[in-house]
């Protein structure tokens, strides 16, 4: 069965936001210089902004350890 879904609008699914919202935040986090985009990937330049912001959004309940790991 085709789909006219990008991956874009699988990751804004699975965050239970829309997609416009999505690509208004990763293109947000890459003005602030927190991520990269380039080619479709998303390359994180910045873990302890990305951390902070995470767990202000109650993304990331503080259990990452000092590695960035679970």
């Amino acid at each position: 069965m085709p789909s006219d879904l990008t991956d874009s609008d699988l990751f804004a699914s699975r965050l239970s936001i829309k997609p416009e919202t999505f690509s208004r935040i990763l293109h947000h986090l890459s003005g602030e210089e927190v991520i990269q985009l380039k080619g479709g990937w998303v390359k994180v330049l910045d873990v302890s902004a990305f951390r902070r912001l995470a767990e202000s959004a109650g993304v990331c309940g503080g259990s990452l350890g000092p590695d960035g790991r679970a």
